[in-house]
C-alpha cells in the first residue's frame, strides 16, 4: 500500500499533474473512438465501391447476353498475304511493312526480302527493314499496327539503338533493325 500512498500524495500535492493526465486519458479514448469510426467509414466506401463496380460488370455481362447479334468482328481484309508469286507476295509485304513505319514517322534505310531458307514451308515470306524512327510513341505504334492488322504478321526479330547522347530529347529518334514474316496463300 505505501506504492499507492505515494503515488496518491504526490497527486494531492500538485493537483494539476493528476488533471493534465486525466486529459491526456480522455484524449487517447476520444482518438482512438474517433479512428474507428474513421475505419468503419472506408470499409463501408470500399464496400461500396465494390458493390458499384460488380453491379456494372454483372449489367455488362447481362447486356452481352441479351445481344447476341453484336458484331465483333477484327480488321478487315485477308489474314494471308495476296500476291500471285512469291515475289509479288514479298514486294506486297514489303510494301505494307515501310508503309506502316513511314506512317508513324519512321524512314526505312534498307529493306530486303529474305529468303524462306528458315521455314519448314515455303508459305512464309520475311522481309528485313533497317531504319529509324522517333522514339515517343513510333516504334510502339508501328509495331502494334503490325501485329493487330490484316494480313497476319509475325516481327521475328527487333533490334532497337538509341542515340548515344544520354540527355536527348523526347523526340530523339531510334535506330532499328525490324525482321517482319507472314503466311503467302501460295501460288494459284
Amino acid at each position: 500500500m505505501s506504492k499507492f500512498a505515494n503515488v496518491e500524495d504526490y497527486l494531492t500535492r500538485y493537483p494539476s499533474l493528476g488533471a493534465s493526465l486525466y486529459a491526456i486519458m480522455i484524449g487517447m479514448f476520444a482518438y482512438m473512438i474517433a479512428s474507428s469510426v474513421q475505419d468503419i467509414i472506408d470499409h463501408r466506401r470500399d464496400v461500396a465501391e465494390a458493390a458499384s463496380l460488380l453491379g456494372k460488370f454483372e449489367n455488362r455481362k447481362a447486356l452481352s447476353s441479351l445481344s447476341t447479334d453484336v458484331n465483333v468482328s477484327g480488321p478487315n481484309g485477308s489474314p494471308l498475304i495476296e500476291g500471285a508469286t512469291v515475289t509479288v507476295a514479298g514486294a506486297a509485304l514489303l510494301q505494307r511493312v515501310s508503309g506502316t513505319i513511314t506512317r508513324f514517322g519512321g524512314k526505312v534505310l534498307s529493306s530486303q526480302i529474305e529468303p524462306s531458307a528458315g521455314r519448314s514451308t515455303v508459305d512464309f515470306i520475311s522481309v528485313s527493314i533497317t531504319g529509324e524512327i522517333e522514339q515517343q510513341n513510333g516504334l510502339q505504334n508501328s509495331l502494334y499496327d503490325l501485329e493487330a492488322g490484316m494480313p497476319f504478321l509475325f516481327v521475328d526479330h527487333l533490334e532497337i539503338q538509341a542515340e548515344a547522347d544520354p540527355m536527348a530529347s523526347a523526340n530523339a529518334r531510334l535506330r532499328f533493325s525490324l525482321g517482319v514474316s507472314g503466311r503467302w496463300h501460295g501460288a494459284e
